[in-house]
C-alpha cells in the first residue's frame, strides 16, 4: 500500500470513511496511539444507533492516513455521512429488485461470488491466495478493476439503494477535491466501488442529484480495538483470518515465514514441547513447497498451519490447538491517548483507570486477576470505582465468588473481561452527564421510574452502597418498599433481601451508615417470616428446595450482632412450622435442626419429633426427606447420640424391602454431605456402641498409640522452643 502511494505521489487522498471521521485523522499522528483502533459513529440523542469501523496498523485506510499525515497532503473522508447512514428509512427503494438470483449473488457479495467460482468456501482465503501477496501493485490494481467492472456489467450496474447513494456521494467528494486544484488523487476504497469512481464516471455524472436524506446529530470518536475482534468481524472488510500473520507480512514480508515459525516453536517450548531449530527450518521449507503445489506465489496462513502441524505436531493438530489463539489471532489491544477523548465522563473514567493503575485490565484477555484488601485505603478506592463501573453499565469487572475466603471478609476477588463494546457502553452512559456521579444519578433516576424487578433494584442499592455513592439510598429504599408492599411471594422478596444482607455484612468495611439499610431489611424480613410458613405447605419437592434456600438466607440475617428485632417472631414461626404436618418435610427437618442447634428447643422434644417422623404410619419417603432437610448444610453431631441411632435403626429395620430400596438413594445423598470423620464416628457408634459417655471418654483417653503421638508432639515443640531461645 505505502509503496503504491509513494510511486504514485498523490496530491490528495480520498478514503472510504464517513465524512464525520475526517476531523479525527490528525489524531492518528499521536505517538502514544496504538493500533488496532476503530472509528465509532453514534447518534448523539440515541446511542443505541451506532457502528464501528475497525482498522489495524496494516489496514489500507490506516496506512493511507499515516502517509497523508507524513506528506502533509489533503485527506478527505469521502463516504456518506453517518448522519444519513444510521437512518435505515433513508434507503427504502429496491433498485436491484429486477435482478435475478445469479445477479443478486454478485451484488450482495462480489468477492464471495468469485471465490466460490474458484472452488473456495472462504472468501478471505481466496483473496489471500490470489491478491494479498501480489508484488506488482500496478498490475494488481488493473486486474481487480477489470474483475469488478465485468461483475458490475453482469449485474447491470444495479445495487441496493444505500450503496448507490454512497457511491454518488463518493463521486461528489472526489469532484470537490479536484476543484481544489489537485492533479493526482489516490482513492482508498473497497474493490466493488472502483469501477464507478474513475475520472470518466465522475465527469459524466458531475451534475447528478443526491436524494434528499434525513439526518440525525452524530458524533465520531476513536476507541481501542483488539485483534480478537478483527478476526470475528468478518462481515466488515477489516475482518481477517490471522491478525498475527498479517502483521508479520506488513512489518517484514521477506522474513515473515521465519518469524511465524519461530514464534510457533517458542510458544510450544513454553508448554514443554521439544522443538528444535532444524524442525523450524524444515517447517519453513514445507510451507514454501505447499505454496508451490497449490500454485500460490507465497505461503499463506493455511500453508503455515499445515506445515507446522506436520513438522511440530507430527501430523496431529492437538499441539497447535494449544497455541492457536496466540499464534493465529494474538492478544493485542489498541490504545487511544486521553488527549483524544472528547466526552467528559470518558475522560474522567480513563483518568481514574490510569490513577488506580487499572489500565492493564482495560484490555482484551488481561493476564492477571485482582485481589483487594479493603482495609487498605487504595484498595477500597479501587473497589468503589469498580462498583461505580457496574452502576454505569460498563460490564468489564466481575467480582469472583470464592467458596472459602481464607483471608477474611475484607477481601474481594475480581476478574476482568474487556471488549470494544465496553467503550460503547461507556459512551452511551456519557451522554447522560459530565461526571461519573452525574451519570450514575441519571441512570438510577431512570431505573427508579421504570424498573419493577426487585432483584435489579436491590443490586442497584448494593452497588450504590459499595461504590460510595449514597445519595440515592433513601429514594431506592422507598421505591423498594413501595414495590414490595403488594408482593407476597417470599422467593421474590428473598431475591431482594439477599444482596442487602450481603451489604449489611460489609457495612463497616465500606465505611457506611447502615441505618436506612437496617430499617428496610427489618420491614422486608418481617413480611418474609410471616408468609414463609404458609408458602411452604403442600408444595412439591422442586418448590421446597427453593424455599430451603430462602430459609438459609433468612436465618443468616440473624447472625449479625446488630440485629435484635424479628428474632422472637422467627423462633415462634420455627416452632409452628416444625409441628405443622402440612409443611414440606424438607423444611420441617431444617426447622428442627435450627431449633436444636440454636438451643431454642429441648432435646427431649427433638427426640419425640424424630420418633414421630420414624413412625411406621408415616410415609418412608416423607421421613427420608425430613432427614435430608435436617442434615442440609448441617453437621452430624445430633445423629451421634445412641437414642437417635436406635430410633433410625428401628425405623430402617421395620421397612419392607421395596420401600427400603426407594428411600436408600435419598438417605445416601443426605449422609454423603457429612464430613468423613462424622460418617466414621456414626458407623463406629453403630458397630461398637459405647455404654455410656464416661466409658467413651475413658476409652479415648486410654489409647497408648495416641498418647505416644502426643508425647512426640510436645517433645518436638520443646526442641523448637530451645533452638529459638539459643
Amino acid at each position: 500500500m505505502i509503496k503504491a502511494l509513494e510511486d504514485y505521489g498523490p496530491d490528495a487522498i480520498c478514503i472510504e470513511l464517513p465524512a464525520e471521521s475526517e476531523h479525527l485523522f490528525s489524531a492518528l499522528a499521536d505517538a502514544d496511539l496504538e493500533s488496532p483502533i476503530a472509528f465509532l459513529c453514534y447518534q448523539v440523542n440515541n446511542a443505541n444507533r451506532f457502528f464501528y469501523l475497525p482498522m489495524a496498523e496494516f489496514s489500507p485506510e490506516f496506512q493511507a492516513i499515516q502517509y497523508g499525515l507524513r506528506k502533509d497532503i489533503i485527506m478527505r473522508a469521502m463516504d456518506l455521512p453517518a448522519a444519513h447512514a444510521l437512518i435505515s428509512e433513508n434507503f427504502k427503494l429496491k433498485p436491484e429488485a429486477s435482478l435475478n438470483l445469479h445477479e443478486l449473488n454478485i451484488t450482495r457479495d462480489p468477492l464471495g461470488y468469485l471465490a466460490r467460482r474458484q472452488g473456495y468456501k472462504d472468501t478471505e482465503r481466496w483473496w489471500n491466495s490470489y491478491f494479498e501477496q501480489w508484488t506488482d501493485h500496478h498490475q494488481l490494481f488493473d486486474v481487480i478493476q477489470e474483475l469488478m467492472t465485468e461483475l458490475r456489467k453482469i449485474s447491470k450496474g444495479l445495487d441496493d439503494e444505500e450503496t448507490l447513494i454512497r457511491e454518488q456521494y463518493m463521486r461528489k467528494v472526489i469532484g470537490e477535491t479536484l476543484n481544489l486544484g489537485v492533479k493526482r488523487i489516490a482513492v482508498v476504497c473497497g474493490a466493488w466501488h472502483g469501477p464507478v469512481l474513475t475520472m470518466d464516471k465522475i465527469q459524466s455524472k458531475k451534475a447528478e442529484k443526491i436524494k434528499n436524506l434525513k439526518a440525525v446529530p452524530i458524533k465520531c470518536a476513536l476507541i481501542p480495538w483488539s485483534y480478537e475482534r478483527l478476526i470475528l468481524n468478518r462481515s466488515y472488510s477489516a475482518g481477517i483470518e490471522s491478525p498475527v500473520w498479517s502483521e508479520a507480512l506488513f512489518k517484514n514480508p521477506d522474513t515473515a515465514i521465519a518469524y511465524w515459525m519461530s514464534k510457533a516453536a517458542e510458544l510450544l517450548r513454553q508448554y514443554e514441547f521439544n522443538v528444535s531449530t532444524a524442525e523450524v527450518i524444515d517447517a519453513q521449507r514445507l510451507a514454501d513447497q505447499l505454496a508451490g503445489l497449490r500454485e500460490l506465489p507465497l505461503p499463506g496462513i493455511e500453508e503455515l498451519i499445515d506445515a507446522a502441524t506436520t513438522v511440530f505436531g507430527q501430523g496431529s493438530s492437538s499441539r497447535l490447538d494449544i497455541i492457536s489463539q496466540k499464534l493465529i489471532v494474538g492478544h493485542k489491544t489498541g490504545y487511544v491517548p486521553l488527549s483524544q477523548e472528547s466526552l467528559p465522563l470518558v475522560l474522567e473514567f480513563k483518568e481514574r483507570l490510569q490513577k488506580l493503575k487499572l489500565n492493564q485490565f482495560w484490555v482484551a484477555n488481561p493476564k492477571e486477576q485482582l485481589d483487594l484488601d479493603l482495609r487498605k485505603e487504595k484498595h477500597l478506592e479501587i473497589s468503589r470505582f469498580l462498583y461505580q463501573s457496574k452502576l454505569l453499565g460498563v460490564n468489564w469487572a466481575y467480582e469472583r465468588i470464592v467458596e472459602s475466603k481464607s483471608l477474611g471478609n475484607f477481601h474481594e476477588y475480581w476478574s476482568f473481561q474487556w471488549s470494544p463494546e465496553s467503550e460503547m457502553e461507556l459512551i452511551k452512559t456519557a451522554l447522560l452527564g459530565n461526571s461519573i456521579e452525574d451519570c450514575i444519578s441519571g441512570l438510577l433516576s431512570q431505573r427508579l421510574d421504570s424498573e419493577r424487578d426487585l432483584g435489579i433494584l436491590a443490586n442497584s442499592l448494593e452497588y450504590s452502597l459499595k461504590s460510595g455513592i449514597h445519595s440515592f439510598w433513601p429514594l431506592l429504599s422507598d421505591r423498594l418498599l413501595m414495590l414490595s408492599m403488594d408482593q407476597q411471594d417470599v422467593e421474590i422478596l428473598a431475591k431482594l433481601v439477599k444482596p442487602l444482607i450481603g451489604s449489611l455484612s460489609y457495612g463497616s468495611i465500606y465505611q457506611i451508615n447502615l441505618d436506612i439499610l437496617q430499617e428496610l431489611l427489618s420491614t422486608l424480613i418481617t413480611k418474609i417470616i410471616l408468609h414463609f410458613g404458609e408458602q411452604s405447605q403442600r408444595v412439591n419437592d422442586e418448590k421446597a428446595q427453593k424455599m430451603l434456600g430462602v430459609f438459609i438466607m433468612l436465618h443468616s440475617y440473624f447472625y449479625h450482632d446488630s440485629i435484635k428485632d424479628n428474632l422472637e417472631l422467627w423462633k415462634e414461626e420455627l416452632h409452628k412450622m416444625g409441628l405443622n404436618e402440612f409443611i414440606h418435610p424438607l423444611i420441617s427437618g431444617k426447622c428442627w435442626f435450627t431449633l436444636i442447634d440454636e438451643k431454642w428447643a429441648e432435646e427431649k422434644d427433638y427426640l419425640l419429633q424424630l420418633e414421630y417422623q420414624c413412625n411406621h404410619v408415616i410415609d418412608p419417603q416423607h421421613t427420608a426427606k425430613w432427614i435430608e432437610g435436617f442434615l442440609h448444610s448441617a453437621n452430624g453431631f445430633y445423629f451421634l447420640k445412641d437414642e437417635v441411632l436406635k430410633i433410625l435403626d428401628q425405623w430402617l429395620c421395620q421397612l419392607p424391602e421395596e420401600e427400603f430400596k426407594l428411600v436408600l438413594p435419598l438417605l445416601r445423598r443426605s449422609f454423603s454431605k457429612l464430613t468423613d470423620s462424622e460418617i466414621i464416628r456414626i458407623r463406629s457408634r453403630i458397630l461398637n456402641p459405647v455404654k455410656n459417655t464416661q466409658d467413651q471418654i475413658l476409652q479415648l483417653l486410654y489409647d497408648e498409640e495416641r498418647m505416644k503421638k502426643v508425647d512426640q508432639y510436645y517433645s518436638l515443640i520443646s526442641e523448637i522452643s530451645s533452638s529459638s531461645e539459643s
